[in-house]
């Protein structure tokens, strides 16, 4: 809904969506959003949005039970680490609508000041997202934790130990309305499109794009009141950036892509050269290369083949040590270097 127009190129923009929803198990839940833009210049543009968002506990969530093994560090136990005990996904028929306040704000920069920048756009945005009981599972270590921490009843009463020797035997990790998460950070993506003239009797066209991340916080608080930041973790990287190119001539394209995920910690709540020698895990670059030749046929539609090489570099993922034995981060590549041969046609 336009609210303000110059007439030239300043402009004010809104938007806005309510809905009231019935849940069976949950009652009347509202829900909204509403955003405004501004265009300042023909170069940049302003933008807000702030929304108010429910989601209803899923059947698994709420009735399906599931079952597996894990391990855990005991601190009733002095940090012993137990490997072989039951941990069963448990189901929650108490659960709660979760609701979530998202807030975010950024632009849209297209410089226009000089010929070389035609193409150029660049946009940031800044976002914090804070959920109200959001549903997720307890976590074993976690509840171990908490148990030992805060002494919770209901914590606690999540963990069978056998009774001669206090080992713990059976976790029901159990899904919860935790007591609060929080998410905030800042992505930025740049593009570039230009047509270059490197061959002038073939049709050409050039685009880059970088897409880069910054997670300032990914945090949970336990329904015993206690408080885990994620960012830094095996997959709640930091830094995260994506760069791709693509240059096409005539019939000929080829496209090269960057994979950037940034160093993380074995375990975001240990010390280094305290709980562990060193608690880093490295960062992990890749590079993909594609090649396609594509043409149309004479009776209508058209056909093209592609070669592609992901990790052309071989790049090895990163070692994550652990107390169960070494394992690998499913953030990283982990197959190496491999190709893809394809042939697609439309008609």
């Amino acid at each position: 809904m336009p609210l303000y127009n110059s007439g030239a190129a300043q402009k004010l923009d809104s938007t806005f969506a309510y809905r009231n929803s019935d849940y069976s198990a949950s009652g009347r839940v509202p829900s909204w959003k509403m955003g405004l833009n501004a265009t300042l210049t023909e170069d940049l543009r302003l933008r807000y949005t702030k929304s108010h968002d429910v989601r209803e506990p899923n059947f698994a969530e709420r009735y399906l039970t599931g079952s597996g093994g894990g391990s855990v560090q005991d601190k009733q136990l002095n940090n012993v680490t137990n490997s072989s005990l039951t941990i069963l996904a448990t189901p929650n028929t108490r659960l709660n609508v979760e609701e979530a306040n998202t807030d975010t704000a950024g632009f849209v920069y297209q410089p226009s000041f000089a010929e070389w920048v035609d193409g150029v756009q660049i946009a940031l945005d800044w976002y914090e997202i804070t959920l109200t009981g959001a549903i997720a599972r307890y976590g074993a270590q976690r509840i171990a934790d908490d148990c030992f921490a805060t002494k919770n009843t209901y914590t606690c009463a999540l963990i069978a130990r056998d009774p001669n020797t206090q080992t713990i035997t059976r976790i029901l990790d159990e899904y919860v309305n935790v007591g609060g998460a929080q998410t905030r950070g800042v992505d930025l993506e740049v593009q570039y499109t230009v047509e270059p003239n490197f061959f002038s009797s073939q049709q050409e066209s050039l685009s880059m794009r970088v897409l880069a991340g910054y997670l300032g916080e990914n945090s949970t608080t336990s329904a015993a009141g206690t408080t885990v930041n994620a960012v830094g973790g095996t997959e709640r990287a930091q830094n995260t950036a994506n760069v791709s190119m693509n240059y096409s001539i005539g019939d000929y394209s080829v496209r090269a892509v960057a994979n950037y995920y940034g160093d993380t910690m074995v375990n975001t709540l240990w010390i280094q050269g305290v709980d562990i020698d060193d608690n880093t895990i490295s960062s992990q670059t890749t590079i993909n290369l594609g090649l396609s030749y594509g043409q149309e046929m004479a009776r209508g539609g058209d056909w093209s083949t592609s070669f592609s090489i992901s990790n052309l570099f071989d790049r090895d993922p990163p070692i994550v040590p652990g107390a169960g034995g070494q394992s690998l981060s499913n953030s990283h590549d982990q197959f190496g270097r491999r190709y893809q041969i394809s042939l697609d046609m439309s008609f």
